[in-house]
């Protein structure tokens, strides 16, 4: 997968440069409320993650977090894992900042 495009956003691979979006991003209370696990304490933490992420592209393993992007901006990512419940389940996730909610 290079990109996915649509009128307003781009879906993309992650970089490490994307790191530091990425953790303030997950550090809003609905975030952090509805998806916990990708709360990080600092930084480095995010950045650790994100260096996953990209060792995961390889291959396509699970599980894959893609960043979103708006004028080149990270302001949210999608994901695909195997779900808590059965390692045959998988679960798609979608978390978009709360600035850039609601426009479609």
């Amino acid at each position: 997968m290079d990109k996915i495009k649509s009128a307003n956003l781009v879906i993309r691979k992650f970089t490490m440069d994307d790191a530091s979006a990425y953790f303030k991003n997950n550090n809003e209370a609905q975030i952090r409320k509805y998806m916990p696990d990708h709360f990080h304490s600092d930084e480095a933490e995010a950045r650790e993650e994100v260096a996953g992420f990209l060792s995961n592209y390889d291959g396509m393993r699970m599980p894959c977090h893609f960043a979103v992007t708006k004028d080149g901006a990270v302001i949210g990512h999608v994901g695909i894992g195997e779900s808590d419940i059965s390692d045959s389940i998988y679960e798609i996730c979608c978390a978009i900042s709360e600035d850039h909610r609601g426009f479609g």
